[in-house]
């Protein structure tokens, strides 16, 4: 199929979303089409009816406050437009992740973190989910994650996200964590499959550890953990789910910063 690539710009000086579609396979020339909608930092899926997903952030009325915000692109027009607030939660520099699944399925998981409704004062993340290829979702989102004791540790959500769904509809949230005082050497990464209890991928030591992981950082990275940036994907018969990361190492610089590895591992979905 065609590539499909979303972006934001300015344009007249008023930031908006837009949506990029090669004209063939492997053509190499795209179309642009702008949205209506301030969307910043915008990413696509495609859904099982064929529209285009474009989930990011906007601003909630005229008020510079991230909201959570879904449209569709037929390939003419943008449709089912959809905004996510969480009643009570400062949702300013929030992080997000989406995927679009089989029958009309597609999530949506936002994660505020300068919310403090959550166990111990930490944010949690919210969850929202379609089975009509985005033309209702579920108001208000859902409670997908509370800060808690997982493996004899207390964690707390931070930035890296990802989430994708199998062929059968089972969906999958990858998601870091760090401690309450979000130490570096704390950086643990799970999955949670429907969003049941979280599966431990890596850590730094013990069970799954990875003892080359940077318990500190020569100069700290805004929104950066030392094992970060999950990527999930599944093999071609959706028997193996697959999580690639980044794994921030001690010794070795570039630019004065630290390097990092990619790590890849693997699980049978069921």
């Amino acid at each position: 199929g065609e590539a499909v690539i979303s972006n934001h710009f300015l344009v007249s000086g008023i930031l908006r979303g837009v949506v990029f579609v090669d004209v063939a396979p492997l053509a190499g020339t795209f179309e642009q089409t702008i949205t209506p909608y301030n969307i910043s930092w915008p990413g696509n899926s495609i859904l099982s009816n064929g529209y285009i997903m474009v989930a990011g952030s906007t601003y909630h009325n005229s008020a510079a406050t991230d909201t959570g915000i879904i449209t569709s692109f037929n390939g003419v027009s943008f449709l089912n437009t959809t905004k996510f607030t969480i009643n009570g939660v400062d949702q300013y520099q929030m992080r997000w992740t989406y995927a679009a699944g089989p029958g009309g399925k597609a999530l949506f998981l936002l994660d505020p973190l300068n919310d403090i409704g959550g166990n111990n004062g930490d944010n949690r993340m919210f969850i929202s989910f379609t089975t009509n290829n985005g033309m209702n979702w579920v108001q208000p989102m859902i409670e997908f994650y509370n800060p808690q004791v997982l493996l004899g540790e207390y964690a707390v959500p931070y930035y890296g996200l990802d989430a994708i769904y199998d062929a059968a509809g089972n969906y999958y949230v990858a998601f870091n964590t760090q401690n309450t005082l979000a130490e570096f050497s704390s950086s643990r990464l799970w999955v949670s499959k429907n969003g049941g209890i979280p599966v431990l991928v890596a850590q730094h030591t013990g069970l799954n550890g990875i003892p080359e992981a940077a318990s500190t950082l020569v100069n700290p990275q805004a929104g950066i953990c030392t094992i970060d940036h999950p990527s999930l994907s599944l093999s071609s018969d959706g028997s193996i789910l697959y999580i690639a990361y980044s794994v921030a190492y001690e010794n070795d610089l570039l630019n004065g910063f630290n390097k990092c590895h990619i790590y890849l591992s693997t699980s049978l979905t069921s």
